[in-house]
């Protein structure tokens, strides 16, 4: 087996303020890492004497997700591996649930379909068998083409009340173009509960030629509520989109954020809340679809839910990482001199 010490220092300009306990996604392919074994052997450190180590989940022998304490931009990281070590319980104090602390509710990889990272265990079921593919980051969700019956979803809620702030985030991928004039291609949705029942959803529509996203909510009996930013995805290429609420129980502001730039911002009154009643289920995720023949067909990446409102530089940065590790962390070097392992960049 391989073994190997490696440190990198994060680009300055990919770090625009501060970010407390941030879950930074390491390539670790970059460093050298070719095989599961390599990668469960994997520790972080702050420091080269290993005085300060930091948690970490291992999705796959390429993915990696390391909770910095404190990501400045000057932070130094330090990778150790040797073949050899048994990866950590997931509980550990170290192990993958400890990189996503208690503002997190649920984080979906899709590396393991259904699986939630946090130590919530928000798992999904996977109704009428969305498969796997290669996505932004790892493994994604795919369901296919021409879908009408495909989703993951859970029936019940992932712990956040319609008065909590959120954030709740995605990569998603088109696997084709929507139809002009519908909005019945829903990529997700939180809080459903039913037919003008709190609905949050986001769709990739078709308005009349304009490709847009449009973010939608309702509150039983003042109907839909939304805004939209007109962007057209091309089949195959990947976005990611993030929403947050700032919470209260007489409204808030909500916001949505594409590929880290803020594209709207609006406030939600009491009646336009999110809310707790309905039909199908309380608090429901439904990834894919709506109601019956609302569906959409797309491959999804990492899909995260927090019990905060992320502030802007937060989603900003996270979006640096994510869509250019390469950049974000530049070239790892062998500690105490030696060869460089040199980063190829991604592309989105």
């Amino acid at each position: 087996m391989a073994t190997g010490f490696k440190t990198a220092q994060v680009n300055a300009s990919s770090v625009p303020a501060t970010a407390t306990d941030f879950p930074s996604y390491v390539d670790l392919d970059r460093l050298g890492i070719t095989t599961t074994a390599e990668a469960e052997s994997v520790r972080v450190y702050a420091d080269e004497a290993k005085t300060t180590e930091w948690a970490r989940e291992i999705v796959s022998a390429t993915e990696m997700h390391v909770k910095v304490p404190s990501l400045t931009s000057t932070t130094d990281m330090y990778v150790d591996w040797d073949g050899v070590r048994s990866d950590y319980a997931t509980t550990a104090t170290y192990g993958a649930e400890a990189v996503w602390s208690s503002s997190y509710q649920a984080v979906y990889h899709f590396e393991d379909l259904l699986v939630d990272s946090t130590s919530n265990s928000y798992d999904l079921t996977n109704v009428n068998t969305v498969t796997q593919d290669t996505s932004a980051i790892g493994q994604g969700a795919d369901s296919g083409t021409g879908n009408t019956n495909k989703r993951l979803k859970r029936t019940d809620n992932v712990g956040i009340t319609n008065t909590d702030a959120v954030t709740y985030s995605i990569y998603f991928s088109p696997n084709e173009q929507p139809a002009t004039d519908t909005y019945q291609n829903y990529m997700y949705q939180i809080w459903r509960g039913g037919d003008f029942g709190g609905d949050r959803r986001m769709t990739y529509a078709n308005v009349g030629g304009t490709k847009r996203l449009y973010s939608s909510w309702a509150k039983s009996p003042t109907g839909w509520t939304g805004d939209w930013y007109d962007i057209t995805v091309a089949t195959g290429d990947y976005v990611k989109v993030d929403h947050t609420f700032s919470g209260g129980a007489t409204g808030g502001t909500y916001k949505m954020y594409v590929n880290g730039v803020e594209r709207f911002s609006t406030a939600i009154d009491v009646d336009r809340k999110f809310s707790n009643t309905g039909g199908e289920g309380t608090n429901q995720i439904d990834f894919y679809s709506g109601e019956a023949f609302w569906y959409g067909s797309f491959t999804i990446a990492d899909s995260t839910y927090s019990k905060i409102a992320r502030s802007a530089n937060w989603i900003t940065t996270e979006y640096n990482n994510q869509s250019d590790e390469a950049t974000f962390w530049g070239t790892w070097s062998e500690v105490g001199g030696g060869a460089t392992f040199t980063p190829t960049s991604m592309v989105f």
